[in-house]
C-alpha cells in the first residue's frame, strides 16, 4: 500500500498518522518474533529517515511508532530438548534419505522436466549429512557454510578458519558478518575430519579454491535448497514444543542454537571463549543472547533441591 503513493504526501503531517498505523498494523500482524518486528521497524525507520534527511519528504512518518515490549532472546530450548539433537543425526537424517530416494524414483517415472515444476531434493544424503554433523559441531552460520572453501579446512591441525560468508540474497562471497567472527578458527572433532576428507574425495571440485559444498557447476549452494533439504526432516519429527504443544518446527539455523547449548553445557557460563567460538561481536551479547538458558537451568536445579530438602530420606 505504501508503495502505490509518493514519499513527499507520505510525509506530510496530515498522513503521517496513517502511514503509522499502516505499518504498526501490518508489523504486528505478520506473526514474526519480536526480533522480526524490531528489525523491520528498524529498517523502514532507516528508510524514511534518509528520504526525509534528503528532502524527498517533510518528516520520517513512523518516528513514533510503537511496538510490543522486547522479550528476553531464546535459545529455542524447546529445539535442544533432550533426544532432539541425537533423533537429528539418525532418524532425521535417515528421513532425509528416504525423500531423496523417493525424489529420484519420481524422476525417474515422470521425468525431469515434468518433476522440477515440484520441490527437489539436490543434494545426497551423505553431503546433507556431513554439512549437518559439521555445523552442529562448529556453529558456522548458513553464509559461512556455504562460502567454505578447501583452503579453510586443515586435515593435519583439524581445523576450520572462517574467512568468507555468502551475502544475503546473493552468490556473492564476502566478509563474515562480523569483525570478531572474520578468520576465526574452529577446532573440529576427529570423526567431522573423516567424513570431510571423504566428502573432499568424492567432489569433483579439486582446487584450493574451489568450495567445500558446491553446487553442480562449482557455486554456493542456493539458500533457498537448506529449507528445502529441512522439508522432509520437519515432517518426520516426533518432537514436541513442551510450551505450544506443537510439532517441533525444524530449520537449519537450530544447529547453530544447539551448538552453543552443547557449549554452554561443556564450558559452563564462561562468555568470552563461547563469544569467540560463535563469531559474537562481545561477550556481553553472548549473555544477553544465551545466558537465561543457563539461568533458568540453574534455578529450576536450586528450587528441586530446596523443595527436595523437606523428604526425609
Amino acid at each position: 500500500a505504501i508503495g502505490l503513493h509518493k514519499l513527499e504526501r507520505l510525509g506530510r503531517e496530515d498522513q503521517r498518522g496513517k502511514v503509522r498505523a499502516l505499518l504498526e498494523y501490518t508489523i504486528k500482524n505478520e506473526g514474526q518474533s519480536n526480533e522480526t518486528m524490531y528489525r523491520r521497524r528498524k529498517h523502514w525507520g532507516k528508510f524514511f529517515k534518509t528520504a526525509a534527511g534528503k528532502g524527498w519528504m517533510q518528516a520520517n512518518p513512523i518516528a513514533d511508532l510503537k511496538l510490543p515490549k522486547k522479550t528476553k532472546r531464546s535459545i529455542q530450548a524447546p529445539k535442544v530438548q533432550e533426544g532432539f539433537t541425537e533423533w537429528l543425526q539418525t532418524d532425521g537424517l535417515q528421513a532425509y534419505e528416504i525423500a531423496y530416494k523417493q525424489a529420484a524414483e519420481k524422476i525417474l517415472a515422470n521425468g525431469r522436466k515434468k518433476y522440477k515444476k515440484k520441490r527437489s531434493l539436490p543434494h545426497s544424503p551423505f553431503k546433507v549429512q556431513v554439512m549437518m554433523l559439521l555445523s552442529i559441531c562448529s556453529g558456522l552460520r548458513v553464509g559461512e557454510l556455504r562460502a567454505l572453501k578447501r583452503w579453510d579446512y586443515s586435515a593435519n591441525r583439524q581445523m576450520i578458519t572462517v574467512r568468507g560468508a555468502v551475502e544475503h540474497g546473493t552468490q556473492n562471497i564476502g566478509r563474515v558478518k562480523t569483525d570478531e567472527g572474520q578468520d576465526r578458527e574452529i577446532e573440529l572433532p576427529p570423526f567431522i575430519c573423516r567424513l570431510l576428507n571423504e566428502h573432499l574425495l568424492q567432489s569433483k571440485f579439486k582446487q584450493p579454491d574451489d568450495l567445500i559444498f558446491p553446487n553442480n557447476v562449482g557455486n554456493p549452494i542456493r539458500s533457498n535448497d537448506f529449507s528445502e533439504l529441512c522439508q522432509p526432516i520437519r515432517a518426520a519429527c516426533p518432537f514436541v514444543d513442551e510450551k505450544t504443544g506443537k510439532t517441533i518446527h525444524f530449520e537449519w539455523k537450530d544447529l547453530r542454537h544447539i551448538f552453543a547449548s552443547n557449549m554452554i553445557n561443556q564450558l559452563g557460563p564462561n562468555w568470552p571463549e563461547v563469544a569467540e567460538v560463535m563469531g559474537h561481536t562481545n561477550a556481553g551479547f553472548t549473555k544477553d543472547k544465551y545466558g537465561h538458558y543457563i539461568e533458568n537451568k540453574e534455578k529450576s536445579d536450586r528450587r528441586r533441591n530446596a523443595s527436595a530438602a523437606i523428604i526425609v530420606p
